[in-house]
Parts: C-alpha cells; structure tokens; sequence
C-alpha cells in the first residue's frame, strides 16, 4: 500500500492510494496484477493542515519559553556587560594614568574577550531555539544539547535548586531536529523548576544507553526490542496526584497560575517524542516529586564506534 501523487489533466494535483495483488502463473512468474487507486487527497489536505498546525503550536510554545528565560538571560547578559565594562574602565585608568603595562592590559582584555564569547554563545543559542524554520531531522548526538540547553536554564534556576546532569558521552545518535531536543529539556526542566520554586530541591538530569529486554518491552511504554537513547528528568518537588497525572500532555491543560505558563509545553514534548518513533513515560506522587523518562531510537551507521566512554557529570 502506497501514495502517490498525480496531476489531471485539468492540472489539479491529486494524491491516490494504491492498493494491488501480484498473481503468478503455474511457473512462478508474474500473470497479471489486480489493484484499485482510492483518492486520498481530502485525508492528505488535512494532514498538511494539522502538521502546519503543529509548527505554530511548537513555535508558541518556544517563545513563551523563552519568555520564561527572559528574566535570567538579562541577569546574566547584565552580568557579562558588568564584566566587560569594569575591564574596558580599568584599562582606560591604566593608559591614563600612564601606568599601562602590557600584562595588565593582556589581563583586562583576555577578559572583555572571555565575557564577549560567552554573550555571543548565549546569542547563538536563542536565535538557534528560537529559529521558524523548517525541521531538520538529521543523525545528532544529544549529550552536547542536553548540556547546552541546561546551561542556557542555568541562570533563571532560583540557587536553592541544586542541578545534576549526567550525561552518557555515547557516540551513538538518534534521528532528530537539534532545536526540538533542546526544546524538550528545555520545557521538562522549566517545569520541573517551577515545582521546586519555593522549597528548593534537587534537579537531576540523565541520558544514557539502553537495551529494550523482554522485561522493558512488556513494560510501559511497550517499546519494541532494539537499542534507545533514555533521558531521565526527575525533580523533588510538589508532586501530581493521580487525578491530574492523565491529562498533563492535554493541550492548554495547566496547574500553573497566570503568567506561569499556558500548559502547551508539555504537549509539543509528547508530540515531538511521538513523531522521532520514541515513547514518554511519568511518575508522580503527591510531595514526592516528578519523573519523566523518554526512550529515543538509536540510529546506527557503520562509522558508529562501539566503544562505551566514561559518564560525565555536570554539577551546578
């Protein structure tokens, strides 16, 4: 069964669904071939309509992100300027004063340099997440992401939230779009944080290997044998009781007071993870904390190398 796509003669594209049978003669070579075409273009209309859909949701939905990284993204840039200004004013008291050694000039300027690359990654890193352009699903390592995407939340994380990142630095790769990876931590920590925003607590992230055995398999979410990328974000904070725990990936759906968040994040994470092949999982207990755990399919090239390296652990 496959779709085609025809024009008439009239020029209107049409999409056809063919559906056929092989029939063999006595010797085993082909006799004849019977099938029907169904037109599918209406399905197919609304398939495109509903995907186009979707980019304007996941595209809402990363700009209320960054909205919730409004506040510590201008802290740190504050930061970064503070940096650069203090350093460019010391080094203008030092020529003026006509006690401008070249050492301490060096000094100054490698560090307006050092705050000037770390504004310009922050900026990479918003223009990248924020971009509306096509997706891009491509063969990604997701170790380095996953740190970057952390790194970015770091400023906007109250202190009394301690964060672990643990990351398997596997050479393996996953089918996927850059940004949406990003997306998804991005979306699992902020609300993870927010749970966490008055008493504190602990955010741990993880990405590891894993193999489907008969035990994982049979076991939500089902996944069919073969080897998956498993990211792990877990918080200690308020909890869902079991009332609220089905409807989280519901569109809209939000515990959160106004100007906390619109509820669409959770649902561009179900919605990504849907379309990558993977699978979501969440446990939840009243004053016991949250745990998502999302299996990715492992894409194997022949230039993979086999070779297992050691974690690498993140503390912030």
């Amino acid at each position: 069964m496959r779709d085609y796509r025809i024009s008439r003669k009239d020029g209107e594209i049409r999409w056809v669904q063919g559906r056929g049978q092989i029939f063999l003669d006595a010797a085993g070579k082909i006799s004849y071939i019977s099938g029907v075409l169904f037109d599918v273009s209406d399905y197919k209309r609304a398939e495109e309509a509903k995907e186009r859909l979707e980019v304007q949701v996941a595209q809402s939905q990363k700009l209320e992100a960054l909205g919730t990284l409004a506040g510590g993204l201008a802290h740190e840039f504050n930061n970064i300027l503070w940096g650069i200004m203090g350093s460019a004013e010391l080094c203008i008291m030092l020529l003026e004063g006509g006690s401008a050694k070249p050492e301490k000039l060096l000094g100054h300027l490698k560090i307006i340099m050092q705050a000037s690359e770390r504004a310009r990654q922050l900026i990479r890193q918003i223009m990248v997440f924020s971009r509306k352009d096509a997706l891009e699903i491509r063969p990604v390592r997701p170790h380095h992401l996953v740190a970057e995407a952390v790194n970015l939340l770091r400023s906007t994380i109250p202190k009394n939230i301690n964060i672990v990142c643990e990351t398997d630095r596997s050479r393996g790769s996953i089918l996927a779009d850059p940004v949406q990876i990003q997306q998804i931590v991005m979306n699992l920590c902020t609300n993870a944080y927010h749970a966490m925003e008055q008493e504190g607590g602990v955010l741990s992230i993880k990405l590891e290997e894993v193999i489907a055995d008969s035990e994982l398999a049979i076991q939500p979410p089902k996944l069919k044998a073969g080897s998956y990328l498993r990211l792990t974000v877990a918080d200690s904070g308020r909890g869902m009781d079991q009332e609220t725990l089905p409807r989280i990936f519901d569109p809209f759906f939000t515990t959160k007071e106004v100007g906390k968040g619109t509820g669409i994040g959770l649902a561009v994470v179900h919605s990504i993870v849907e379309r990558l092949g993977g699978a979501i999982t969440v446990e939840s207990e009243p004053g016991r904390g949250t745990t998502f755990v999302l299996y990715f399919p492992l894409y194997v090239s022949p230039e993979d190398d086999k070779t297992r390296p050691d974690m690498e652990i993140f503390l912030w």
